[in-house]
């Protein structure tokens, strides 16, 4: 693991169930990988380790009891010379690593919900409510966390002036005119 993730394995468990399928030569297998308790120990230097923040990526993966299930299909013709179960399976596991780690909302919108990108929340312009959409995002997402105690969430809120202002603009005039109306009814 040192060599091509960058860190050691401390301790854990890996278990696999493998279903490959010949035909006219070409492959289709399903591989199930399931690790139980996997942590990492000390940083290792190798300049074959990929360069990205697996801890993170391990962590999106792995459930509340510390267990990562993965399904990895992979298909390819044996008359390929680049041909090699070994390669595929590998380039099928850094692939997802990399998915969790370039787009981790995205994965947890695909493992939690409809497949939703959770990484942000819109607003409806000048309003302070969640829409409809933005409450199933949220719930995604707290069941997303809530599976993955490891995850920690920081929210940086963010502004667009441009349709924020006349957003907040129609929003004091409603309530302005619902102001006079409710004044003419209690007078009359």
């Amino acid at each position: 693991s040192g060599k091509y993730v960058g860190y050691g394995i401390r301790k854990g468990k890996l278990s696999a169930k493998l279903n490959y399928k010949i035909e006219d030569r070409k492959l289709s297998a399903s591989n199930n990988i399931f690790l139980d308790q996997l942590t990492f120990g000390d940083p290792v230097e190798s300049p074959d380790a990929i360069k990205a923040p697996v801890l993170l990526a391990v962590a999106l993966l792995k459930n509340g009891r510390g267990e990562i299930n993965l399904d990895l299909p992979v298909s390819g013709t044996l008359d390929d010379p680049q041909f090699s179960i070994g390669g595929l399976v590998f380039r099928a596991i850094m692939n997802l690593l990399g998915k969790a780690i370039t787009a981790p909302f995205a994965l947890l919108g695909s493992m939690f919900g409809g497949g939703e990108e959770l990484a942000w929340l819109e607003f409806d312009a000048g309003r302070a409510g969640i829409t409809e959409t933005g409450t199933g995002k949220l719930e995604t997402l707290a069941k997303a966390l809530k599976s993955r105690p490891a995850l920690k969430l920081e929210i940086t809120p963010r502004v667009d002036p441009q349709q924020d202002l006349p957003g907040l603009r129609k929003v004091f005039l409603e309530r302005q005119l619902k102001t006079v109306k409710l004044k003419r009814l209690s007078d009359a």
